[in-house]
């Protein structure tokens, strides 16, 4: 599906839809502003949008091969911009990376992304409701573009927050075997992200320059407004992942303290039984001249000798804080 947004600057007129064969026409008038959103594109839609863009063949290609980390690459005329939008899913516990491919011209923008992308539907809803964001320039919509991927990230990291408290919950309150595997799935997750965000810190701290040829000294300031955001969002994951990190080692810590518990109470059972032990062996020998061997009370006075003695130790042990 494709999606066209053309500001007209001649006749001062906003949101006209464009065929594809009128792409390059429309994008000839350099006060015009275009913004096309290609979602799921086949390999003939690019061929065409490259003819009527001038788009450079390893730039198309890596849109159809995708899987590309975020970056950007400048090619003549044009930079190509690879993001990536996040989505947490609940069900899995896991956050999911969507990439979206720019081609950022002088005075249009192309987003191609497959299937839907709820940050792409933000930021056309905005684009239509806010003209202004097309009469102030490219900076400002490669800006509301990037704004509404970015904003997707916050409200993840604040379940994230509220899933790692739930698994520490889950530690220091009943010490549940389980929230191991939480930890350790949500850490590898959280790194995916952390190399995500570093990767997009590099495209935005290029976009930032004030040397740039396709932006002005205004619209700089948007991008490292954005900067900022992806700065505070490392921040935070690295603050989650030292959470997690606190929280394996008090599971461990709680799981070495209970082992020592049980040991300490297995060894004064067997300290009690291993006295015990020793008087049914003494009187067990078969020697033939032992004094009790004969004795009539013989068998009741070792079974209260054994009695007595385990009670004693396990009075002493009590006091003492071994058991």
């Amino acid at each position: 599906m494709i999606q066209t947004i053309v500001y007209e600057h001649e006749i001062q007129r906003f949101g006209r839809e464009i065929h594809f064969e009128d792409i390059s026409d429309v994008v000839k008038e350099p006060r015009n502003l275009v913004w096309i959103d290609v979602e799921k594109p086949t390999e003939q839609e690019m061929q065409r949008l490259q003819q009527e863009l001038a788009l450079h063949p390893l730039s198309v290609e890596d849109v159809l091969h995708g899987h590309q980390r975020p970056k950007i690459d400048e090619y003549e005329g044009y930079f190509f911009v690879v993001a990536n939008a996040l989505r947490y899913d609940t069900a899995n516990v896991s956050l999911e990376l969507t990439e979206i491919d720019f081609f950022i011209g002088r005075n249009y923008v192309v987003t191609v992304h497959d299937g839907t992308c709820k940050a792409i539907d933000e930021a056309l809803t905005r684009a239509r409701a806010h003209p202004r964001v097309f009469e102030e320039g490219l900076g400002l919509l490669v800006y509301t573009i990037m704004d509404a991927i970015i904003d997707e990230y916050m409200p993840i990291l604040d379940q994230l927050d509220e899933k790692i408290d739930s698994i520490e919950e889950g530690i220091f309150n009943h010490f549940e075997a389980e929230a191991i595997n939480g930890i350790f799935r949500l850490k590898r997750e959280m790194l995916k992200v952390r190399r995500n965000v570093g990767h997009m810190r590099d495209v935005f701290n290029i976009l930032a320059r004030r040397d740039q040829p396709l932006f002005s000294s205004h619209a700089v300031l948007y991008f490292q407004d954005i900067y900022d955001h992806l700065y505070r969002i490392t921040d935070a994951i690295d603050i989650y992942r030292d959470t997690l990190t606190s929280a394996l080692e008090a599971y461990v810590s709680l799981n070495a303290n209970k082992l020592n518990e049980i040991m300490k109470v297995f060894g004064g059972i067997s300290i009690i039984l291993m006295t015990a032990a020793l008087i049914a062996g003494i009187y067990g020998m078969n020697f033939q001249y032992m004094p009790e061997l004969h004795w009539s009370h013989g068998y009741p006075s070792a079974m209260g000798l054994m009695v007595v003695l385990g009670l004693a130790e396990l009075v002493i042990f009590k006091h003492k804080g071994w058991l």
